[in-house]
């Protein structure tokens, strides 16, 4: 199985440097095919059954564990290589769609970068139903792409994408976090449709007729913008990480791309084309909330990676369950929010105003991700013979009722996330908060003020993907994953 874990890593290797070469513009085009060439053995599946076998007769967890994440990582890069061609059609023909709006035309990537700063109501509006419009054009597209991945999917014995997410993830119970969605919804639907009356009524919207496009304009948080200047992000990120002694500037692996370029994608992102020697953040700085915070979600996968034991084979290395890095992004991500963090920050002077809006804009994160759960459920329930557009309706009330935007069915299969990721980000944001609150406890109010924060915190991502989320939980004495401290918490600031 080494010569397999070689052969894997030095794919992974090869796909990150493309990654990074054309998010950073640096590359105009990503072609993975040659890199698929040159890994026949990978992207034809033919080490699938050997992993297979390893994972069932394997002695000990840990080595079974291992082992079965090698053949999922194989039966995922077969079917990636497989579905290539269809892919790069729709992502060329995403970026080359042109949106017309009151006799302006702007490709539609330009018209979604620009709805959240749309200060009209109506031509917000108008905006928002061009995008959906686009997003209905290549539907035929997403819908192929989606019945190839099953049937291939079924050629590898899984019957339906629930199936494959739950051999990957055997110990996550998915109708338990269907509950757990529909409970957060519940619980949270009386102090979300109070803040959102309100705040919508502060930019002239009917609640009863609001849409996507003020939902953008809301979470855009522009009234903020004069005090999250783009030339301070990285004076604000040290401010949080000095403490713990994690300043990026001290840790050799990660290297900072913040270098304006055309094609460069301006949002923040971290590729680890080598885990843990080679650590790279793409950011353009833009300003304003949004791009802080993504700053420092990036920032907290790249510490992960840069800190994981180079000793640990590549499926502890690599295969990481999303939920469990997602988590520690989160962690950083959402100290722009923590009060104590408020109070020393750059909106300290308008801590109640900002903190009510964070607070709004983070309860609508949830909430369409919650009801995105349950909408996948049904989604990826489906078997080949199965049409998926039969579930666009679905889509369409599932994400209006919970959010009190309206959402049309043309979105339904360009707002989904691969592999049930959208249970991962829920589970990563309730880890999260139990994992803060356990650093309070520990360390104080201001835990990321604390050296012995950042060393426990070193610790913990020494161990890579070691853990899932759940053993990692158990590990700390946090018990098992649970909404009830995410949703208390949220209350409490209400």
């Amino acid at each position: 199985m080494q010569e397999l874990r070689d052969r894997l890593e030095a794919y992974l290797v090869e796909m990150a440097r493309a990654g990074l070469g054309f998010r950073s513009g640096r590359s105009r085009t990503l072609d993975l095919d040659p890199i698929d060439d040159r890994f026949p053995e990978l992207c034809s599946g033919e080490w699938i059954e050997a992993a297979r076998g390893e994972s069932e007769g394997a002695f000990g967890a840990d080595a079974r564990e291992g082992a079965r994440r090698l053949a999922r990582a194989l039966e995922e890069i077969a079917i990636s290589a497989r579905v290539r061609p269809r892919e790069r059609e729709l992502r060329e023909r995403e970026a080359a769609q042109i949106a017309r709006v009151a006799g302006e035309e702007q490709r539609v990537f330009s018209w979604q970068s620009r709805l959240g700063s749309e200060p009209e109501a109506l031509r917000r509006h108008q905006i928002q139903d061009a995008i959906d419009a686009a997003a209905g054009e290549l539907n035929s597209l997403r819908e192929e792409l989606f019945r190839e991945r099953l049937e291939l999917r079924n050629v590898q014995g899984y019957a339906t994408p629930r199936a494959w997410a739950e051999a990957q993830h055997p110990d996550l119970d998915y109708d338990l976090w269907g509950r757990h969605a529909s409970e957060f919804l519940l619980a949270t639907e009386a102090a979300y449709r109070d803040q959102l009356r309100r705040s919508l009524s502060g930019i002239g919207v009917d609640p009863s007729a609001a849409g996507r496009g003020d939902a953008a304009r809301l979470s855009r948080l522009g009234e903020f913008d004069a005090l999250f200047p783009a030339q301070r992000m990285r004076e604000c990120l040290d401010f949080t990480l000095d403490g713990m002694g994690l300043r990026l500037d001290r840790v050799p692996a990660i290297r900072i791309d913040a270098t304006a370029r055309p094609g460069k994608n301006p949002r923040a992102s971290c590729i680890a084309p080598k885990v843990p020697e080679e650590v790279w953040i793409l950011l353009a700085p833009r300003g304003g909330v949004d791009d802080y915070e993504t700053f420092f979600h990036e920032a907290g996968h790249a510490l992960h990676h840069a800190f994981t034991s180079p000793e640990l084979p590549v499926e502890r290395r690599r295969l990481v369950e999303p939920a469990l890095t997602e988590s520690f992004a989160f962690l950083l991500h959402y100290r722009i929010s923590d009060p104590a963090w408020m109070s020393e920050g750059p909106a300290a002077d308008h801590s109640e105003a900002f903190a009510a809006a964070l607070r709004l804009r983070k309860l609508a994160l949830l909430r369409r991700y919650t009801a995105k759960i349950r909408y996948e459920l049904e989604l990826n329930a489906l078997g080949a013979d199965e049409s998926c557009r039969s579930l666009s309706e679905l889509y369409a009330s599932e994400l209006s009722e919970a959010t009190g935007f309206g959402y049309r069915s043309e979105s339904y299969l360009q707002d989904t996330d691969p592999d049930f990721y959208s249970v991962d980000y829920f589970r990563a944001w309730c880890l999260e908060v139990q994992l803060a609150e356990a650093l309070r406890e520990r360390f104080g109010r201001r835990f990321w003020k604390e050296r012995r924060a950042g060393d426990l915190l070193k610790e913990l991502w020494n161990t890579g993907g070691s853990y899932t989320a759940a053993q990692l939980a158990r590990e700390l004495g946090l018990g098992e994953i649970d909404p009830a401290p995410l949703i208390a918490d949220l209350l409490r600031a209400s």
